[in-house]
């Protein structure tokens, strides 16, 4: 009983001995490989793990470690956490294969994919005929990218109302070809009246703006008269007068506005020897104020007279010997004389 008794009081000392040494066997091995690395270089590269190589394979790492040069391979050479950083290239789609590809289908790798490209700024991906930079074409279609269709090459049409060939500034259309009721000039000051449109005469009389001057025919002056006979030294002669009753001369013309004048000359000879006269007669336009001036060589006004509507305007000079003959002019004028009518002058000696 005895013998039992100190067999089982030296049992669990036994135990601890044998369990004791595989412990400390235990301990020694983690204290070897904690999991923080080693200090073995295993593929030659000169790094270690605990120096950071973070592939010491030797099948796969000696390229590997840190400072290492990135190649574009899928594999981080430099350790730094970052796969083929700075090295992938975008590219984008090219559905239609113009060569330019979609900006919103792209992948970054380190070789061009079958099917992409390196340009972007297609619009428009299913067709070839669109892309940055492409010529602009008018057919509806932004064929260059720049967000605005038909861009410089459309044409500008005026709706034509009155049919004039002639349309209104106001109503346009930006079109690839020309629409119904509508032309490619415009200027039209009045689209309801095919006879007013740029280009036109003035017609007398209708109150209308025809030529799309900004003027009616009543209302145009010329502030700058062009005719030829607008000084006593510029007059049109109308030869010679002498007052046998038989020689009258008749001219007509137009006074453009009431800073014009018109003056005409001629040679009067006293061949009766006997009071006469001389007398310029003047018809002026209906509802207008006309004024004849009977003028000496010595630019004196000898007579005058003014009328207004269709009653005539007579500036008449009886026989002054010394006066009797040479030459003379006769001078018209006008309030406000217009293109549209006309003054009648006749020149007799008596």
């Amino acid at each position: 009983m005895k013998k039992d008794s100190v067999l089982r009081r030296r049992l669990p000392l036994l135990t601890f001995a044998i369990v004791l040494p595989l412990h400390v066997a235990l301990l020694g091995i983690n204290q070897c490989d904690n999991g923080e690395g080693d200090d073995t270089d295993d593929d030659g590269d000169e790094w270690t793990e605990n120096e950071g190589d973070c592939n010491d394979d030797p099948a796969t790492g000696a390229g590997v470690f840190p400072g290492a040069v990135e190649v574009c391979d899928g594999i981080d050479q430099n350790c730094d956490g970052q796969i083929d950083e700075g090295l992938l290239t975008t590219y984008y789609a090219d559905r239609d294969g113009d060569g330019y590809g979609s900006n919103t289908s792209y992948a970054t790798a380190c070789a061009q994919p079958e099917g992409y490209v390196t340009i972007s700024g297609d619009c428009n991906d299913n067709n070839d005929a669109i892309y940055t930079g492409a010529v602009e074409f008018c057919d509806t279609l932004d064929n260059d990218c720049d967000t605005v269709i038909d861009d410089g090459v459309t044409t500008v049409y005026y709706a034509d109302s009155d049919g004039d060939g002639y349309g209104n500034s106001t109503s346009t259309r930006d079109a690839c070809s020309q629409p119904a009721g509508y032309t490619t000039s415009g200027g039209d000051c009045n689209d309801a009246n095919a006879t007013v449109h740029p280009g036109l005469t003035d017609t007398c009389s209708d109150e209308l703006d025809n030529d799309c001057d900004g003027e009616s025919s009543e209302d145009e002056t010329v502030s700058t008269d062009m005719e030829p006979n607008d000084t006593s030294s510029t007059a049109i002669d109308l030869g010679t007068l002498d007052n046998t009753g038989t020689t009258c001369k008749t001219v007509s013309g137009q006074i453009l506005g009431n800073t014009d004048v018109d003056y005409y000359k001629f040679y009067s000879i006293d061949q009766l020897t006997d009071n006469w006269s001389i007398k310029g007669t003047l018809t002026p336009p209906s509802g207008q104020t006309y004024c004849v001036e009977l003028i000496d060589d010595t630019s004196e006004v000898m007579a005058s007279a003014c009328s207004t509507g269709t009653t005539q305007a007579v500036a008449e000079v009886v026989y002054i010997p010394e006066l009797a003959t040479g030459y003379y002019w006769l001078r018209i004028s006008s309030e406000g004389g217009s293109s549209c009518t006309s003054y009648s002058l006749t020149a007799c000696g008596f």
